[in-house]
């Protein structure tokens, strides 16, 4: 077993060699190159810090210390677009929280509900009092994916159409990764069954084919599914609406009727006429 001599020798000859690769940097953190997460869910950052010899009589830890995240550049700029989250504010673009004990230079940070745009390079950086200092060589890269979502289907021409005619059902989603199969279902006796794949589904039109579809999306993180669409067939010599015959009976019906009158009309006119005529010849 090596003398406790030794082993602070060989301690302070590593710090020594770790500080030396470091150079100058002001602050050095420690956390995942990368972090791979669902959209919806949060996402917690192991983050601790260390702060080499040549600064380390500005920190005091007693004193209320600030984290702050940014993405994209390692430059930081108060008031940019680019700083995301500061603890010290109460209102951030990222809903977020320091979980670490910041005086113990535990940094951990979790950050809630991310989207697709939380897909980026993020760095971190300390503001105390008079210690402020930035990571600029240890970023952590989140890259967010989504299972399929905002999944839908779509039928062209959207209205009814007759048997023999082509027809095009479409099926669109938004998923990272992209999205890598597209399933067609149609609704028969209450049930789904398969029957295509591909993003787009093209059919010449049978009596069978009307009815309900919906699709689905598929990547490596899950499947989204798409609402019912109708395809609605109309045959050719489809039955005239019942209330257009209704109709046209009544129509008719009102002529037979004027015809009757003017008929009628037309006798009485024609009676009194021949009645005149004959009372003049005898007189």
């Amino acid at each position: 077993m090596a003398c406790p001599e030794n082993m602070f020798f060989l301690i302070g000859l590593f710090m020594s060699g770790v500080l030396a690769c470091f150079g100058q940097r002001d602050l050095i953190t420690t956390m995942p190159d990368r972090l791979d997460v669902l959209t919806g869910s949060c996402v917690q950052i192991p983050c601790a810090f260390y702060i080499p010899d040549q600064n380390y009589y500005k920190f005091n830890s007693t004193i209320l210390t600030s984290g702050v995240w940014f993405k994209k550049s390692p430059l930081f700029a108060e008031g940019q677009d680019n700083v995301i989250f500061n603890s010290s504010e109460m209102v951030n673009s990222y809903q977020g929280k320091i979980t670490g004990n910041m005086s113990q230079k535990n940094c951990t940070t979790v950050f809630f509900n991310v989207t697709t745009s939380y897909s980026d390079k993020y760095f971190f950086r300390i503001e105390s009092q008079p210690y402020r200092a930035t990571d600029p060589e240890k970023p952590v890269n989140i890259d967010v994916r989504v299972s399929p979502k905002d999944t839908s289907a779509s039928i062209s021409p959207a209205g009814p159409v007759l048997v023999g005619s082509c027809v095009n059902l479409i099926c669109s989603s938004t998923a990272n990764p992209p999205v890598t199969n597209f399933t067609w279902f149609q609704i028969s006796g209450g049930k789904p069954t398969q029957v295509a794949s591909g993003q787009s589904y093209t059919l010449i039109v049978t009596v069978g084919d009307g009815g309900l579809y919906y699709c689905e999306a598929r990547n490596s993180q899950g499947c989204g599914k798409s609402e019912e669409v109708k395809l609605a067939i109309k045959e050719q010599g489809e039955a005239v609406n019942p209330k257009v015959y209704e109709i046209i009976g009544k129509i008719l019906v009102l002529l037979f009727l004027f015809s009757l009158i003017v008929f009628f009309a037309w006798r009485r006119r024609t009676s009194r006429l021949s009645n005149g005529f004959e009372t003049t010849d005898r007189s």
